[in-house]
């Protein structure tokens, strides 16, 4: 039996070498087919159609404005190198679409890494809107979703967007670039217009930790947990969410015939992850119970759990969604009735708002409150369509009880908006006092900007229009300040003059501040050799006897290349990359050397059962610490290509080569459930664990 037992863990193995190896869900260069007009490739159809729609729109948008950026989402960048894969690729779509000044964005979602390459005159375009995609990655905790790409691909194309008007021959649209108020309007239309997917994006980020903060959390949640507590918690918590995804998918046929199949796809996906990642889970705990290393088993039970969470988390969310559109549905009267009766409540206000309207009147100038004086009349607007609305609802209660509750959401959203008009009014006095606060910080930053004018000896004739504008908001916002005008007409005056002052002194202030961005840029990169040297030292170590020579000699390199790097931080930033580049070189190349030393050994059907750097391989690589991340060559024809990765169960760094860890396991599935799982569906407390 013993030996029937050791022959299928030995198939697993070859099979989940073969998996390792096979390059069949990499996607090369040559093989992207590109049209023109399409600004979003994704060969693999990891997006969603809203999804590649919304990127769509937003890169159509950037290249409209001068700034052609195109976002690729790939499964792996497999042999080749991130920054060859990027310039293949970015090279191809030139030469079929003409796009030779555009930029590409690129995430791998396997490998868990991002890349950034671009033609070499918006080099200083690339480094800003690359670090706005990494400040995005870095927010979220454990693998990188689409809906993050979405995220960090919109910040991109906002930095390309900020970073000011291209020249002429930026652009390849073939229309003359527009200046003035004509790009303001367009880079501030596009800034809106990305708003809300990053809002989506966040909005999902908002309740997890930092990335080391998880971790630590993790440790300390079960640092006083035994092995062997640790495994039977990992087992319990498999077996309730294997259940739970049973009962989700039942739940699932009721509420597509009761919304409809649209409205349930997101259901659908998370229910579809949430089997994907209890099914590996499960394979993983095979693994586990036939480990002897009691490390190797801890750290199997902890990347279950934390595997659960992540996906268990959604999946929560869209049942709790679905269960408050039933309970919308049901409570249909009742939603009418408060209507109506809230329709009676602002009624009451818009009298005593026009009666406080009077006071304001005879205590501030008319320009002060010019803004308010038709706030009645549109709230009573608002308030007749809210009763129309409410109206059609009530006809429709007993024969389409969903297009009622849309109805009764529209009421609901002209009420809300009734409430403002009557609450700018109600709140007037509080308003303004709030205003002479914001007006005295606006005037005393720009008068902090007309200083830096002399101190940083601007020509003063050059600057003598834009003096002239500050001086008038100045004064104006002091008027404001007396009541003798209008403090948002002065705040937007004040911020107006301000914006273009700093324009104009940014030159002259970038000098000093280059100094600062060079040593910031090398205390970053040094802290992504120093995560990649800790990751090839647990490589080097977990291998054991099987680690060979070459593995030792590169990780030794790769420390004393990181000496180098922390003498040189803040005394030669320049150099100090430089060494951390080499570092991390060296460690990843102790990494794979690691990894070809061990695979040697998967035919030894002894040491595949004892060998605890097998299940590292297995439990770790395999997925989210494939491949490797590489930095841009200066001397590229692009130049300045940059990369980063995340994934795994890393601590976090910040920069332009970063890896981002797992999400903490603190609180375990107690808050990252909000409300825990019952056999009979998502009721019930989890304080303790699952319950079957």
């Amino acid at each position: 039996m013993k030996t029937l037992k050791r022959a299928w863990m030995l198939a697993i193995g070859l099979i989940a070498a073969c998996v390792i190896a096979s390059p069949s869900w990499a996607v090369s260069p040559d093989e992207l087919d590109f049209e023109s007009g399409s600004w979003v490739v994704d060969p693999s159809s990891m997006l969603s159609p809203d999804q590649h729609s919304t990127l769509q729109e937003r890169a159509s948008a950037a290249q409209s404005d001068g700034h052609p950026v195109l976002f690729a989402a790939i499964s792996s960048f497999d042999s080749l190198s991130p920054e060859d894969w990027c310039e293949d690729a970015l090279d191809n779509f030139i030469d079929a679409t003409g796009q030779d000044k555009a930029s590409l964005y690129v995430l791998a979602l396997d490998d868990q890494l991002q890349g950034m390459c671009g033609h070499s005159e918006a080099n200083s375009n690339l480094s800003a809107a690359f670090d706005a995609a990494t400040d995005v990655i870095n927010q979220g905790s454990g693998a990188i979703t689409s809906d993050e790409f979405v995220a960090a691909s919109t910040a991109v194309a906002d930095a390309l967007t900020r970073s000011g008007a291209p020249s002429p021959s930026d652009s390849s649209s073939g229309s003359p670039s527009q200046s003035g108020s004509g790009t303001s309007f367009w880079a501030i239309a596009v800034v809106i217009a990305g708003f809300p997917v990053l809002f989506i994006a966040l909005y999902w980020l908002r309740r997890r930790n930092r990335p080391q903060q998880g971790q630590q959390g993790a440790r300390g949640q079960y640092a006083d947990m035994s092995t062997e507590e640790l495994v039977s918690l990992a087992g319990q918590r498999l077996l309730a969410a294997d259940e739970t995804v049973r009962s989700a998918t039942d739940e699932l046929s009721y509420s597509r015939a009761q919304f409809g199949r649209n409205r349930t796809q997101d259901y659908d996906e998370a229910i579809r992850r949430a089997r994907k990642t209890v099914d590996a889970q499960f394979a993983n705990q095979q693994k586990l119970l036939e480990s002897d290393d009691e490390g190797t088993k801890r750290q199997a039970a902890l990347t279950i759990l934390q595997a659960l969470e992540e996906a268990m988390g959604p999946l929560a969310q869209q049942h709790d969604e679905f269960a408050v559109m039933r309970e919308k549905e049901a409570s249909a009267d009742e939603r009418e009735r408060a209507v109506r009766e809230r329709i009676n409540q602002i009624e009451g206000n818009i009298r005593v708002a026009e009666g406080e309207l009077r006071t304001l009147t005879a205590a501030y100038s008319h320009t002060m409150i010019a803004s308010l004086l038709d706030n009645p009349e549109q709230a009573r607007t608002l308030i007749e369509s809210a009763r129309t609305s409410a109206d059609e609802a009530h006809g429709l209660l007993n024969t389409d009880r969903g297009r009622a509750n849309q109805l009764l959401d529209i009421a609901e959203r002209a009420l809300g908006l009734a409430q403002v008009q009557v609450d700018a009014i109600l709140k007037a006095q509080e308003n303004v006092a709030h205003a002479a606060d914001n007006l005295s910080r606006a005037i005393a930053s720009i008068s902090s900007d007309l200083a830096d004018v002399t101190k940083l000896g601007a020509d003063q004739e050059a600057f003598a229009p834009m003096l002239a504008d500050a001086h008038e908001a100045v004064d104006k916002g002091r008027l404001a300040l007396k009541k003798q005008a209008d403090p948002l007409e002065a705040l937007e005056s004040l911020h107006l003059a301000e914006s273009a002052l700093d324009a104009a002194l940014d030159p002259l202030r970038s000098q000093a501040e280059q100094s600062e961005r060079a040593i910031e840029r090398a205390h970053k990169q040094l802290s992504s050799a120093r995560l990649w040297i800790e990751r090839a030292r647990q490589f080097v170590r977990s291998s054991g006897a099987y680690s060979p020579e070459d593995a030792r000699s590169a990780l030794a390199r790769a420390e004393e290349a990181l000496r180098r790097a922390e003498e040189l931080v803040d005394s030669d930033p320049a150099q100090s990359e430089e060494a951390s580049k080499t570092a991390y070189q060296a460690a990843h190349q102790a990494i794979e050397a690691s990894k070809r030393g061990n695979q040697d050994n998967l035919f030894d059907s002894d040491s595949l059962l004892s060998n605890p750097f097998l299940w590292t391989l297995f439990g770790s690589t395999l997925g989210s610490n494939r491949g490797g991340g590489y930095w841009g060559g200066s001397g590229s024809r692009y130049g300045g290509g940059k990369f980063t990765r995340r994934g795994g169960v890393g601590g976090s760094v910040g920069g332009s080569f970063t890896r981002r860890g797992s999400s903490g396991l603190g609180g375990g599935f107690g808050g990252g459930f909000g409300g825990g799982f019952s056999r009979g569906g998502f009721g019930g407390s989890f304080g303790g664990g699952f319950s079957r």
